[in-house]
Order: structure tokens, then C-alpha cells, then sequence
């Protein structure tokens, strides 16, 4: 075993568009991901020696052993073989996992792949996938007693987080609207987002309640995607003849809650894991929030989205954020860019995947490729993963390199 850490360099990312149905067989995104994440990189797969994945989604085909069903499919032969699983955070766990396999230098170049069709979940064409899958997962995310009643899966638990934080802060439901609007904005710059149209507050305060105060466009798409990075030591990535970004910085914090945290006296206006997960990442990196010029953030909703802004350490008040997005502070132009993607409420969030997509956004953003959205002079990036209700965070650090 090695003594000296190596440091890790990410060389190859590849998202496949984000939509509402699957582009056919989960093993082919799988592989679609794999192709083009080598093709990036410029590396061709007997040079790969690590394959860490998510499982196959909600997925209707079972398959035993699914890590060597993919290294099969894909014929890649590799020294570390694994699958990782934990909710919204699996695949930036299976990231931080392939970061360690290289670190310690037991794998040269280790791939990272992704993929979710939970779209496929209330597809009214599909009423057996939907009501056996959707009510499997209801229940064993939220347990016996509230799963059972269709809660419409995590909604009104990040509602009722969403009142408290209008509550306590004086924030009216128009300015929660305005984050969808600049989201939106930012969708539109990119060619794979699922929502890529422009709105106003009127319409988003005008679409269908789903659970107070959250309206339907202020909620995550359920998506499908694909998506792959590929990892080497900073010592190969100096070879390459492609910009690469190196991972300056991981931290993690999850508590010990299932899906709903429960303890008493629990404020929902503040995510302490995204807070410390943060502290971590940003001290193993030797910068703080204020040298962030892009991030990709989990805000699957929109009260959910601005208190994320504060808890990461880009605005320094509680309360604050829906002002730093009048202001104009965290879109192009401003402090920092927050979800130039479009986030996960216009961008998209087939879950397993998801921190894998703002790992590549940010990956285009530090190297200079992110066509019609790139943050100008962006050298620090910032991805940030949940899972629960936010009871775990995952956060990461990257720095543009030549």
C-alpha cells in the first residue's frame, strides 16, 4: 500500500441530455456515458483499471451482481470493482470512492459512471412499473406508517421546511418564485436542460400547488440521464493534452437519520450537514466561499435552493438570499455563479446521476468548454450533494488547471 497520497485529476466528462423519458435500455445510457466520457478523455478502455457505478436506477430489469454486469458490457478489465448506493448522494459517494482508488494509487485511471430512468415513475402508460416502484420506494424511504399514504415522496416534508423558513425570515412567496425565474434563465443556455424555457414569478406562482407553499415549477423534474468522469493521478493528467480539473477539496457529514430527520428541536432553515460537509471541503482545499466563482448545488426545490445559498457560505445571512438573487449577486455578473446548469429544478434531477451532472457542469466550467454559459475567468468550482432531507451532504472542490 502506498504511503504518499497522490492528488486526483478529473480528464474526461460526458452528461447525456436530461429528459423525462429514458433514451432507451438503462444499459445502453450506461454505455452511451461510458463512450463518450473515453472519447473526452482521449483514453481507450484497456486503460482503464477502476469502474465504480451507481446501481441501475429504479429499473424494471434485475440484475445480480450489476458491477460485473457492466464491466462485461463495456469489456473493461479492472483492478477495483464497485457499486455504490445512498440515495441522492450515490453518485458523488461513488466519486469520492473512485478519489480514494486513485489516491492510494491502487487504479491508474478510474471511471465513474451514472444513470437514472425514474422518469418512468408516474407514466401513466406504465401503471404496473409506476404503482409497484413508486410504492416500493415510498415506503422504504419514508417507512410503514408514512409511506404508505402516497406523501408524494419527499414534497410536503421540504414544504413545511419551505413555510418555516418564510416564516422566520419575512420572505414572501414571490421572492421564492424569483430563484425559479433566474434558474430558468440560466436553463436556457444550455442544450441539455429539461427546461429550457423562459418564465416569470406570475407563472411560476400561477402553476399547480403541490404542497404549500411549493407550486409545481418551483419543484424538481423526476429526469432520466446518463453520465460518466474519468480520474487519474495530477501526475498523468500533465500529460494530457486537454485542460483537466484537480480535486482540491472533498467533504462529507451525514447524520444519524434515515430519510426524514426526526430529532426534536430540528430548524429546517438550516442544513448543518451541507454546513460542515462544506467547513471540510473548503479547509482540505485552503479556500473559503468567498473564492468560489462557480457552483452546482442540490436544490431539488426552491426555498430548499436559497437556504442552500446561505448554509454554503455564499450568503452570509440568514434570510438573505432571495435579496442576493434580486440583486443579481449569483448569476453571471455577480459574486458567484450558482447553478449555471440550471440547477435541478430546470436543469433536471434523474437522482442517481445528478452528482455526476454538476460535477461535469463544473468541469466545463473550469476548463473553458461551457458554450453559452461559461462563467468567465471561473478557477474554483463548488458541487454540493444531499440525501434524506438533507441529513448527509457531500461537497467537493475543484481548481481549472492548465
Amino acid at each position: 500500500m502506498p504511503g504518499e497520497l497522490r492528488e486526483v485529476a478529473i480528464i474526461g466528462a460526458h452528461a447525456t441530455p436530461v429528459t423525462k423519458k429514458p433514451a432507451g435500455p438503462l444499459r445502453q445510457v450506461f454505455a452511451r456515458a461510458a463512450i463518450e466520457t473515453l472519447r473526452d478523455a482521449g483514453i481507450k478502455p484497456a486503460e482503464v483499471d477502476g469502474l465504480i457505478t451507481t446501481p441501475p436506477g429504479i429499473n424494471p430489469e434485475i440484475v445480480i451482481m450489476f458491477g460485473a454486469f457492466l464491466g462485461k458490457y463495456l469489456g473493461l478489465n479492472t483492478r477495483v470493482l464497485e457499486v455504490i448506493e445512498n440515495g441522492g448522494t450515490t453518485s458523488a459517494l461513488a466519486l469520492r470512492t473512485a478519489i480514494n482508488e486513485v489516491a492510494i494509487g491502487r487504479v491508474e485511471r478510474c471511471l465513474v459512471l451514472a444513470a437514472d430512468e425514474r422518469a418512468r415513475l408516474g407514466d401513466m402508460s406504465d401503471l404496473d412499473y409506476t404503482f409497484r416502484f413508486g410504492t416500493q420506494s415510498n415506503i422504504g424511504l419514508q417507512g410503514a406508517y408514512d409511506g404508505v399514504y402516497g406523501g408524494g415522496f419527499p414534497v410536503p416534508f421540504y414544504a413545511m421546511g419551505g413555510q418555516r423558513y418564510m416564516h422566520e425570515y419575512g420572505i414572501s412567496l414571490e421572492e421564492i418564485a424569483e430563484v425559479v425565474v433566474q434558474l430558468r434563465e440560466h436553463a436556457m443556455r444550455h442544450p441539455g436542460a429539461q427546461f429550457p424555457e423562459r418564465t416569470s414569478v406570475a407563472d411560476v406562482l400561477a402553476s399547480k400547488v403541490q404542497s404549500p407553499p411549493l407550486t409545481l415549477h418551483m419543484c424538481c423534474p423526476v429526469s432520466s440521464a446518463g453520465a460518466g468522469v474519468l480520474l487519474t493521478s495530477v501526475e498523468e493528467a500533465k500529460k494530457s493534452r486537454k485542460p483537466w480539473v484537480r480535486i482540491a477539496g472533498v467533504g462529507g457529514y451525514h447524520e444519524a437519520e434515515h430519510f426524514l430527520p426526526v430529532d426534536e428541536g430540528r430548524n429546517f432553515t438550516t442544513y448543518r450537514s451541507a454546513i460542515k460537509a462544506s467547513e471540510q471541503a473548503y479547509a482540505e482545499a485552503g479556500i473559503g466561499a468567498d473564492d468560489i466563482d462557480v457552483a452546482e448545488i442540490y436544490g431539488v426545490f426552491a426555498p430548499t435552493e436559497l437556504m442552500l445559498y446561505e448554509d454554503l457560505g455564499f450568503v452570509k445571512d440568514k434570510g438573505k438570499a432571495p435579496q442576493a438573487v434580486r440583486n443579481g449577486e449569483l448569476t453571471h455578473g455577480g459574486r458567484v455563479v450558482c447553478n449555471p446548469s440550471g440547477g435541478r429544478i430546470c436543469y433536471g434531477h434523474p437522482a442517481a446521476a445528478t452528482p455526476l451532472l454538476e460535477t461535469i457542469e463544473i468541469v466545463h466550467q473550469l476548463r473553458g468548454t461551457a458554450e453559452g454559459r461559461q462563467v468567465e475567468g471561473a478557477r474554483w468550482g463548488l458541487t454540493h450533494a444531499e440525501h434524506g432531507c438533507l441529513n448527509g451532504s457531500s461537497v467537493m472542490v475543484y481548481e481549472a488547471c492548465a
